[in-house]
């Protein structure tokens, strides 16, 4: 059985007070395999790459 699932960016903040107040909870999932496309948009007048876009560059397969 194959489901698709949305994968939303969230402040670790938010995320931790979720777990706690029961609202969240953490999930573990053994050989999963993603394949989804990532697409960055910036302003054309931004002079310097945010350090967070650098690091999806480097990282990225």
């Amino acid at each position: 059985m194959r489901k698709q699932g949305t994968v939303t960016l969230a402040p670790s903040y938010s995320v931790t007070e979720g777990i706690t107040n029961g609202k969240l909870a953490r999930v573990y999932v053994e050989q999963a395999h993603i394949q989804q496309s990532l697409c960055i948009c910036t302003r054309k007048s931004d002079i310097e790459e945010h350090p967070f876009i650098q690091y999806l560059k480097d990282h990225s397969l």
